[in-house]
């Protein structure tokens, strides 16, 4: 187990990098969180399947939300693309569909915004991916709001299992 200052778990260590071969360098851990949600099912069923919703997407920086004209201090995860086949694509979401290139850098910009899960704000794509990890598994029904040129929607999407 990983233990804290008070002696409580917070991870189950998994792995350690050292250079003397000693138990002395960067270790790698699973949360406890995540241990307690995935080891029950694999115990039950040799296998845990995590959730997927079939996306990619980046998070909202400021020059996305300037070239799409939002407010400062918008939230959420602009879809770029959309696995054919997949939960996102079976549910309606919609990628980017036009690339816009400032200073050297392209941006996929069009696709919906993911702004809200099941009543959660998502403030990036990162934090919609943890959402996800945290929160949902396969077959899942999640509500999941967007904004599609600028009204927001919200469309039920069963997240799949992830390839």
């Amino acid at each position: 187990p990983l233990l804290d200052r008070k002696g409580r778990v917070v991870g189950v260590n998994t792995q350690i990098i050292s250079n003397t071969g000693a138990s002395s360098g960067i270790g790698f851990a699973v949360p406890i969180d995540a241990a307690k949600r995935v080891i029950p099912e694999l115990i039950q069923t040799g296998s845990y399947k995590y959730s997927w919703l079939g996306i990619s997407g980046t998070s909202l920086s400021p020059d996305i939300l300037e070239l799409i004209a939002l407010p400062e201090g918008t939230t959420g995860a602009l879809i770029v693309e959309v696995m054919p086949d997949g939960p996102a694509e079976q549910g309606g979401l919609i990628p980017g569909d036009s690339i816009t290139t400032v200073e050297g850098m392209d941006y996929r910009l069009g696709g919906d915004i993911i702004v809200s899960v099941d009543g959660t704000n998502i403030k990036d794509m990162d934090h919609l991916i943890s959402y996800l990890i945290e929160n949902t598994k396969a077959s899942d029904v999640i509500n999941v709001a967007v904004l599609r040129d600028g009204v927001e929607q919200i469309l039920q999407i069963e997240l799949g299992e992830r390839p």
